[in-house]
């Protein structure tokens, strides 16, 4: 949170009341737009065939990542980073497709990789847990990372991969349920 003080001084019997009624009504205070107040948006990219329930506008991103199996054909990553300061909560969204000329054959291969991935990185503290979303198989995982609480979920549709994240950055305790991953 973040304290702003404002203040008029004068001497005991020289405040000019009017002038110091104009300066304090000058200003507004209002709430943030936050999930905390409810102001959750609809989200939605029919190109990349998703929608989201989110407590912000996305900051959009992509990245390429390089493919050791076809270096001429990387990963291109979609990326959707939201940052609720009032709250102290990150969320991130991704989607990627598989590189030209790949075939994911065995889902499990997937979610095993992004686990291994995970745990390479934090302690993971949930799961996996399988989840089914619009008929989509997923996993679920809790890590605790450099300190935070991250729950993970992943999909798979075709040769398309999705992954929710939402991170405590306040410590290691789990977070309430908001709209984001029943979305």
């Amino acid at each position: 949170y973040t304290l702003y003080m404002i203040s008029a001084e004068a001497e005991k019997n020289n405040l000019h009341e009017t002038y110091v009624d104009k300066f304090f009504s000058t200003f507004k205070i209002s709430d943030a737009v936050t999930a905390k107040n409810g102001n959750w948006l609809n989200y939605k990219n029919d190109l990349a065939g998703f929608s989201l329930k989110i407590p912000m506008q996305p900051e959009e991103s992509t990245k390429e990542i390089p493919n050791p199996t076809l270096p001429a054909h990387p990963y291109v990553m979609n990326l959707y980073t939201m940052l609720d300061k009032v709250n102290f909560v990150s969320y991130l969204f991704r989607y990627n497709d598989f590189p030209e000329g790949m075939y994911l054959s065995d889902k499990n291969t997937f979610f095993n990789g992004i686990k291994s991935q995970l745990e390479k990185n934090g302690k993971i503290v949930d799961g996996p847990v399988t989840i089914y979303k619009d008929g989509l198989e997923g996993r679920e995982i809790g890590i605790v990372l450099q300190g935070t609480y991250m729950k993970v979920q992943m999909f798979l549709r075709g040769n398309r991969s999705y992954l929710l994240m939402k991170q405590n950055q306040m410590g290691e305790d789990k977070m309430k349920d908001d709209e984001y991953f029943s979305s």
